[in-house]
C-alpha cells in the first residue's frame, strides 16, 4: 500500500497536479486506514472462530489488495477511460459493505452483554459505518458513468489535454470526483467519530457500560505498532530499491538516510510507556480518540517522507548516468536527450515536500507523547515542585530549555529547504535533527523520568514489602489459631476421661 500511494505521491509533484495530488492521496489512503482500523477494532471486541468468518476475511482483504493493487500515478486515475479509478472505487465499496454486514450480524445475533452490543453497534453503523458506504456507493457511482460515457465524449477530453500541453489546465475536473467524494468520506468519518465518542462519554445517555463494548487496550497497542512499522519500512523501500551508483552523494543519502529512519522507529516506540495502564489508549476514549487520529497523521508524514528519499537517489542516479553517456560519446549531446527524455521534479520542490513531510513526523511525535501523560502534567514539569519552604513556584530551567530547543528543532525543520535544496546535504540536515530530538528524549528522561520511574520502582517495593508483610502476618495468624484449637481440644477431652 504505501509504496503505490508513493508511486502516486511522485506523479503529482509538480505544477499541474499538486492539489489534485493531495487529494488523491487523502482519498485513498482514507478508505485503506478506514478498513484496518475497524477491521482492528472488530477483531479487539469480539472473537469469532468459525470457518465461515474465517473465508469471510479472506474475501474482505482481496477486495482490500484489489484496491491497493489499482493505486496508480494521478494521471493515469484522472482519465475517465481508465478502469483503475473504477475498480478501485468498485473494492473500497464492497470492503464497507462486508463490514456493513458483519455489524449487522453482531447486532442480531451477537454474544455477550446484548445491551452494550447492540447500543455500541448501532452507534457505529448509524454514525461511521453507514455513511461511510454510501459515500462509496456515490464514488462507485461517478466512475462508472464517467467510464460509461468515455466513448462520448473522448473528443471533449483530448481538447482537454490539448489545453493543458499548452499550458492551460484545471486544478480540479469532474474525473477527480469519485475520489473527492472519497476523501470527504474519510473526512466526514473523523467527524461522526468524534461526535459519537463524545456523546457516550458525555453521561447524557445513562450508564456507559450499556452503551460502549471495550477492546482489548494490549491487542490495539500491538497492532498499532506493527501498522506504523510497515509505514517506516517504506523509506527503508525507498533506499533499497533504487539502483546503486557509485557515487558519493548516494552512500551519504543512503547511510544516513536509513539511520534517520531508524531513529524515527526509535523515537516512536521510546515514547510509548512500558506498561498499558499508562498508554493513551487506555487513559480515556478521548485520549485514545486523539492517538489514533495522530496515527494517521503519522502514516501520512512517514510515506511522504520516505518518497522523498527515492526522490534524492533518483537525481543521484540520473545524474551519474548523463556523466557516463557523456564519457562514453564524449560529445553530451546524447547524454542531453537522455537528461530530456525522461520527467524530472525540480529540486525546489523535492527540498519543500522533504521539509514538510519531516516537519510533520517531527511534530506528530512530540504530540503522541503528550496523549499519554496529557497536556497538564506536560506544563507541570516545566515548573519545580514547590517545597516545604517555598511560597511561589520556580520555572524548572533545565526543562524549560530542553522545550524551547524542541521548539527550535521544529522551526529550522519547517525552514530547511529555504537553506539547501542539495540532496546529501538535506539528508544529512534531516539525520542532525532526528539525532537531537532524540539527545532531548534522553535528556527529558534524566531530569524528568528517571526520578518517577526510581519513585515507582521504590512504592512496588514498599507495596510488595507491604503485601508480603500481611500475607505472612495472617499465616502467623492461622497457624497460631489452629494451634490454639488444637490445645482446646485435647483440653475438652482430658476433662472428658477421667469421668468416665
Amino acid at each position: 500500500m504505501a509504496y503505490n500511494l508513493g508511486v502516486m505521491l511522485i506523479s503529482s509533484m509538480n505544477e499541474q497536479h499538486f492539489l489534485r495530488g493531495a487529494i488523491y492521496y487523502i482519498g485513498t489512503f482514507g478508505p485503506l486506514w478506514n478498513s484496518w482500523e475497524t477491521s482492528m477494532f472488530y477483531s479487539s471486541r469480539y472473537t469469532t472462530v468459525d470457518y465461515a468468518h474465517r473465508l469471510f476475511e479472506v474475501v474482505r482483504y482481496l477486495f482490500v489488495s484489489t484496491a491497493v493493487v489499482h493505486i496508480t500515478s494521478v494521471e493515469k486515475m484522472a482519465k475517465p477511460q481508465s478502469i483503475n479509478m473504477l475498480i478501485f472505487t468498485i473494492a473500497v465499496l464492497c470492503e464497507s459493505i462486508m463490514h456493513l454486514s458483519l455489524n449487522v450480524e453482531l447486532y442480531r445475533v451477537g454474544l455477550g452483554e446484548r445491551d452494550a452490543i447492540r447500543n455500541h453497534t448501532m452507534v457505529k453503523i448509524k454514525h461511521e459505518i453507514l455513511p461511510r458506504v454510501l459515500m462509496n456507493a456515490a464514488a462507485f457511482v461517478v466512475a462508472g458513468v464517467m467510464f460509461a460515457k468515455t466513448e462520448e465524449d473522448g473528443d471533449a477530453h483530448r481538447l482537454l489535454a490539448a489545453a493543458a500541453d499548452h499550458g492551460t489546465y484545471k486544478v480540479w475536473e469532474l474525473s477527480d470526483l469519485p475520489l473527492t467524494l472519497t476523501a470527504i468520506g474519510y473526512l466526514q468519518n473523523i467527524i461522526f467519530s468524534t461526535i459519537s465518542n463524545f456523546e457516550i462519554t458525555s453521561g447524557k445517555h445513562g450508564d456507559i457500560r450499556k452503551r460502549f463494548v471495550p477492546n482489548n487496550v494490549d491487542y490495539v497497542i500491538h497492532r498499532y505498532g506493527e501498522w506504523i512499522l510497515l509505514m517506516i519500512g517504506e523509506g527503508i523501500l525507498s533506499l533499497l530499491i533504487v539502483e546503486t551508483v557509485e557515487r558519493k552523494a548516494y552512500y551519504f543519502i543512503t547511510t544516513f538516510g536509513v539511520l534517520t529512519v531508524i531513529f524515527i522507529q526509535i523515537l516512536k516506540f521510546e515514547s510509548a510507556p512500558s506498561h498499558a495502564e499508562f498508554h493513551a489508549v487506555w487513559q480515556s476514549l478521548i485520549s485514545a480518540m486523539c492517538y489514533s487520529y495522530l496515527m494517521q497523521l503519522l502514516s501520512m508524514a512517514l510515506i511522504v517522507f520516505g518518497v522523498t528519499y527515492k526522490l534524492f537517489l533518483n537525481d543521484v542516479v540520473k545524474e551519474a548516468s548523463v556523466e557516463d553517456a557523456y564519457n562514453a560519446y564524449s560529445g553530451g549531446s546524447k547524454a542531453s536527450r537522455m537528461l530530456a527524455a525522461s520527467p524530472t521534479i525540480s529540486d525546489e520542490v523535492t527540498a519543500n515536500v522533504f521539509s514538510i513531510s519531516l516537519s510533520g513526523v517531527v511534530l506528530v511525535l512530540e504530540l503522541m507523547s503528550l496523549t499519554h501523560c496529557g497536556i497538564k502534567k506536560a506544563l507541570k514539569h516545566l515548573v519545580r515542585p514547590k517545597g516545604s519552604q517555598d511560597k511561589t513556584a520556580t520555572p524548572h530551567w533545565p526543562i524549560v530549555i530542553i522545550a524551547l530547543f524542541k521548539v527550535g528543532i521544529i522551526l529550522v525543520t519547517m525552514t530547511l529547504s529555504q537553506w539547501t535544496t542539495d540532496p546529501a546535504t538535506l539528508t544529512i540536515c534531516g539525520f542532525c535533527i532526528v539525532s537531537a530530538l532524540s539527545t532531548t528524549r534522553v535528556m527529558n528522561f534524566f531530569y524528568i523520568h528517571k526520578k518517577e520511574v526510581i519513585q515507582n520502582l521504590r512504592d512496588t517495593i514498599r507495596r510488595g514489602v507491604r503485601e508480603n508483610v500481611q500475607r505472612v502476618s495472617k499465616v502467623g495468624m492461622g497457624a497460631m489459631s489452629t494451634v490454639s484449637d488444637g490445645l482446646g481440644g485435647d483440653g475438652d477431652r482430658a476433662s472428658v476421661t477421667p469421668s468416665n
